[in-house]
């Protein structure tokens, strides 16, 4: 999926909770949030879990550490990311990204059996799928 589709879905996704209530808004950028983290995690393909680990949530901002947390299941690194989600605030952006060094080549393709379409790409089209004309 090429960048222009993720960049059509931020605006989107901002177009929509703008026009909402700021507690609706939150909510559904909760949700959104939510969606788009467990979908990258858990498409991160696995060897030692270096790789799922190292997915952050930032709110504001993009995240600029890299954790080294093996995680092969995904789970830790969800539940520790999504609960920085309670500190969000109305209209606030949410910034989902992992500076693993590795990780734009596993974007592209280099596991070729475990994520040969990448991560990121493929959440986005779940994404435009579920929220397309959808109400949140």
């Amino acid at each position: 999926m090429p960048l222009q589709n993720f960049e059509a879905f931020k605006l989107d996704v901002n177009d929509f909770c703008k026009r909402l209530p700021p507690k609706l808004a939150v909510k559904a950028t909760k949700k959104i949030a939510a969606d788009a983290l467990t979908g990258v995690v858990f498409a991160t393909p696995v060897k030692t879990g270096r790789a799922r680990g190292s997915w952050q949530l930032d709110l504001g901002q993009d995240p600029e550490d890299d954790p080294v947390r093996l995680d092969p299941t995904g789970g830790v690194t969800v539940a520790s990311e999504l609960s920085k989600l309670d500190g969000l605030q109305p209209f606030q952006s949410v910034h989902i990204g992992s500076n693993l060094v590795y990780i734009l080549p596993l974007e592209h393709g280099h596991s070729e059996a475990q994520a040969p379409h990448g991560m990121v790409a493929i959440t986005v089209a779940r994404l435009n799928a579920k929220y397309a004309g959808a109400k949140l």
